[in-house]
Parts: structure tokens; sequence; C-alpha cells
């Protein structure tokens, strides 16, 4: 009789401890999501610097048409640079809010010559990752901006970088 219970015991210390590996494991292989991307990068296209010396972004709540005004910025030699390769000036900051997410809506002004660029609509879906079976470790993944559109015409992105080229 006493054996019977040690088996019985053991039966049901087994069935727990397989029980909470199984839990465990498909625990580990749930989803998650990938984080957001870095921004778009504004890319004046003949513009001599000093007409780039202040560019004026206003932001405005995604989907509004742009009647929904959030804030805005002034980028300038305090918080942006720009290096030159022939005619086009390739954006750097090491601040994240100076580029463009597609959380907003965007008017970019360039005061030196009157130029008023409108960015709607940044197509950036978000993106799950399945967790491995066996795995508890994530693999790190970025979303991808796959389009905009650029004073109503769609621009769809051809590159990593995440340019938005602005002709003068």
């Amino acid at each position: 009789m006493r054996m019977r219970v040690s088996s019985h015991l053991m039966a049901k210390q087994t069935l727990v401890l397989l029980l909470l590996f199984v839990w465990a494991t498909l625990g580990s292989c749930g989803s998650y999501y990938c984080g957001d991307a870095e921004g778009l990068r504004i890319t004046p296209v003949g513009f001599s610097s000093t007409e780039i010396e202040a560019i004026i972004v206003r932001r405005f709540i995604k989907g509004t048409g742009f009647n929904k005004f959030a804030d805005s910025l002034q980028l300038d030699k305090s918080n942006t640079g720009f290096e030159f390769s022939n005619d086009t000036a390739t954006m750097y900051s090491l601040n994240p809010d100076n580029l463009l997410k597609s959380r907003y809506d965007y008017e970019i002004y360039f005061p030196a010559v009157n130029r008023l660029v409108k960015i709607a609509d940044i197509n950036e879906p978000h993106q799950k990752m399945k967790g491995s079976l066996f795995s508890t470790e994530k693999t790190y993944c970025v979303n991808a901006i796959l389009s905009f559109t650029q004073d109503g015409h769609v621009i769809t992105m051809q590159s990593w970088r995440g340019e938005v080229y602005i002709h003068k």
C-alpha cells in the first residue's frame, strides 16, 4: 500500500513537471512587435548651404488633412547638419526628433527660398515577430517605411536610408 502511494505521488509530480516544461516552452514562442523605423531624413537637392541654414518643420496629427497642428521645430546649425555631395545635402542629426516619423504629417518650410513641402501618409506597417519554440532570445527587428506622399504624389521608398528628396 505504501509503495502505491509513492508511485501515485511520483506520477503526479512528473505530470506537474511535464506541464510546467510545456508551458515554459510554449510561453517563449509568443509574438512581439518590431521597433519603430528611424524616420525619414530631409534631403534638399539644388539648395545652397545658406538656403538651408534654417528649415521649419511643422507636425500635424496624422490623417487630419493638416488641420490639427501638433508642434513645430526649427532645424538649424545648433541641432542639425548637412553634408553636401554635388547638389544634394544629406541631413545628419543626433536628435531622433528631427527625423520625420510615421505618426505625423508634416509641412517643411524653407524660408530663404519661400518653399513649402507637404509630407503625409508615411506608411510604416508595424511588423510582428514570432518567438522560437526552444529559445527565449528575441531577434530585434525594425519596421520599414514603405512609402509616403509628397505634395500629393506617392513616393515609394527605393532605399533603406529613408530620405525625402526635396528639390528647390
